[in-house]
């Protein structure tokens, strides 16, 4: 959950995913927040660099996640890894993109 009153100026433009509970998502970038909501550009004609042109959307903080990086299409973004001597390295590691994870989620057969 993304906490409202924890949201600083830092937070406008992070990448954030929202969770509707049957499993399926959208990723967005938070565009402002007032004291009921976080607003939320989930669309954007993939003009990413210009997300705050766009429209947000009213979402709850209980539906929202913040995602370290959204990768835009190339699969891996970059991550945090521990040095293993309990010190945290920002950004150094890669791991799957939330989008490639979906893409898995969406080709298993139940």
């Amino acid at each position: 959950m993304v906490n409202i009153k924890e949201l600083t100026a830092d937070d406008i433009g992070k990448w954030v995913k929202y969770s509707d509970g049957t499993g399926r998502y959208e990723i967005g970038r938070i565009k402002s927040w007032n004291e009921y909501f976080i607003f939320v550009v989930y669309k954007c004609n993939d003009e990413w660099d210009r997300y705050q042109d766009f429209t947000g959307q009213a979402t709850s903080q209980q539906d929202l996640e913040f995602v370290f990086e959204y990768c835009l299409g190339e699969g891996v973004v970059s991550c945090d890894e521990s040095d293993g001597e309990g010190h945290i390295m920002k950004g150094v590691g890669t791991q799957k993109c939330v989008c490639q994870i979906k893409d898995e989620d969406e080709s298993v057969d139940n």
